[in-house]
Formats: structure tokens, C-alpha cells, sequence
């Protein structure tokens, strides 16, 4: 979830062109899977709690959920696009980073009940994403105040690191994972443009959206 709060110029009676930035968290649910089991060791990541890192592989899937993120850098971008009387749609390119955090959360393996988790440090994982995403607007009024909501869908390329995980790098089984993959982003927009003079805008923004990817460590076995 991410909160604008942009500046941004207008072109046109019915078209903008936007530069925007803000700042978001959200949350992450993280799941690993392997039919040929999966082990402590290769996260990092003690489990069953015994204090210490086990070295057998005892699971098909590991399912960490809701993990709180913050951003790891102020999201940016850029958009253009244009209103009729009340419809309306928009292109935009844009930057955002999710990194996790501190905290104590959920987790389960291979579907059993949820336990207790905690991660330790800030820096577990990080996702940083490029996105390509369009969206189409309603706008309820087309005076000075205009607010307004959308639907939008789009690409995300994301670059997943984390130094505690471990990946193939040709015949090597090591750490840290870096991963380049690309996603689906599905959003819905909230917000409101003020209109100065004739061709001018601020706008505020709120979204809601969901950024779906898969990656793959390159596991041989």
C-alpha cells in the first residue's frame, strides 16, 4: 500500500502528464516449495525453534505470511494520460522497493498450523521493481476539486536479493540470492486533483496493489 502525496503539471484541458514520488509499506507473504524437500540451512532461517540450523531436509513447502515491509527507497515515477467528461485512463512507468523488516510473524510447513516466527534483522529480503502499468479513472467532477478512482493492471521487473538465502551459480550452491523476474501488478487508485489556473495540478494519491512473483533459485536436485 503506498501513499502520493506528488507534484505534478498539467497539459491540456483533459490530458496530464505527472511527476510523482511518496512513501509506503505494505506486507509480504513469502512461500518456498520443492518436492524434493527443502532444509533450514538454505534460508537461514531456524524454524522449529531448536536454535541452531538443521541440515536435513524435512519439507516440501514453507509458507511465511503477512510479513511487514517498509520501502527501501522512496518510490518514483512518471505518467501521462487524459479525461473525457467523467472516464478517463493513464500509462505510467514507476520505481518502488519493499525490504523486510524486524518483527515477529506467522509461518507453516508443508500446509500444517501457523506458528510463531521472527525475524531478526532489517534486511532479510528486498524486492525493487519497475513497473509499466496502466490504469482506467472515473472521475466524479470536473471543477477546481476532482476527485477520482481507478482499476489498473501492469508488468513489474523485479530485481530479489537477499544475503542470507542461497541460490546455484552454475555448479555452486551459495548465498546471496539475486534474482531478476518479472511480475504482475494489479492496483486500485484513490485520489484527488486540485486544478491551479488552466493548466497546472496537484494531486494526492492512495493505492492498493498487489505485485505477484515467482523466482527460481536454480535448485539441482
Amino acid at each position: 500500500q503506498h501513499a502520493y502525496h506528488p507534484e505534478t503539471r498539467g497539459r491540456g484541458q483533459n490530458g496530464f502528464f505527472d511527476i510523482f514520488t511518496g512513501f509506503g509499506g505494505g506486507t509480504m507473504q513469502l512461500t518456498f516449495n520443492n518436492p524434493n524437500k527443502l532444509a533450514e540451512w538454505e534460508f537461514s532461517l531456524d524454524l522449529n525453534g531448536n536454535g541452531s540450523l538443521d541440515f536435513g531436509f524435512n519439507y516440501t513447502k514453507i509458507s511465511i505470511k503477512n510479513i511487514r515491509t517498509e520501502s527501501a527507497s522512496m518510490p518514483f515515477g512518471i505518467r501521462f494520460g487524459g479525461f473525457g467528461k467523467n472516464f478517463g485512463g493513464d500509462f505510467e512507468l514507476s520505481y518502488f522497493s519493499q525490504n523486510i523488516i524486524r518483527q515477529t510473524c506467522k509461518y507453516s510447513l508443508d500446509g500444517g498450523p501457523d506458528r510463531n516466527f521472527s525475524f531478526y534483522g532489517n534486511d532479510y529480503l528486498t524486492v525493487k521493481s519497475f513497473n509499466l502499468a496502466g490504469d482506467l479513472l472515473i472521475r466524479f467532477s470536473d471543477q477546481v476539486v476532482q476527485p477520482y478512482i481507478g482499476l489498473g493492471i501492469g508488468m513489474t521487473i523485479n530485481s530479489i536479493s537477499s544475503p542470507y538465502i542461497y541460490q546455484f551459480y552454475g555448479s555452486t550452491y551459495k548465498k546471496p540470492l539475486d534474482a531478476t523476474e518479472i511480475g504482475f501488478l494489479f492496483r486500485i487508485p484513490i485520489g484527488v486533483r486540485i486544478k491551479f489556473g488552466d493548466s497546472a495540478y496537484f494531486f494526492g494519491e492512495y493505492r492498493m496493489s498487489t505485485n505477484s512473483i515467482s523466482f527460481d533459485r536454480d535448485v539441482k536436485r
